[in-house]
């Protein structure tokens, strides 16, 4: 192989793993950037066909429809202050997930969410808020 095409090589291969790294930041950043607005409507475009939600010690498998009234009540009853990831990467079986703290009016709460990719890109897996 010439020095011109290892090169080449090089270059393409870190542009896949640049272009990798902002893919996994930009949908933890949206999510992050919803839950930090109580945006029900922004997190439901993220939605996996069928999710599971976690809140306080209720723990379901939902249809997005269901979802989106769960998460209207959620944040009807704790209106959002503020949200910050705290850590953010990949797990054993290859999905996407971000830890960080949700400050409302009426509490705190740890929040988890997983995101996998699929047929329809990048959608959350599994959404969990336990009390902080």
């Amino acid at each position: 192989m010439s020095k011109l095409n290892y090169m080449r090589n090089s270059m393409f291969a870190l542009l896949l793993i640049f272009l990798g790294f902002n893919v996994q930041a930009g949908v933890i950043e949206n999510v992050s950037g919803a839950l930090n607005k109580g945006d029900v409507n922004s997190i439901m475009s993220m939605i996996d066909e069928n999710v599971e939600i976690s809140i306080l010690d209720e723990e379901d498998t939902y249809s997005a429809a269901q979802a989106s009234v769960i998460l209207k009540d959620f944040f009807n009853s704790y209106p959002v202050k503020s949200f910050k990831i705290k850590h953010k990467g990949d797990s054993k079986d290859g999905k996407m997930f971000g830890i960080g703290n949700l400050y409302t009016s009426n509490g705190n709460f740890r929040v988890t969410i997983y995101i996998k990719s699929g047929q329809n890109g990048e959608k959350i897996h599994l959404i969990s808020f336990e009390e902080d």
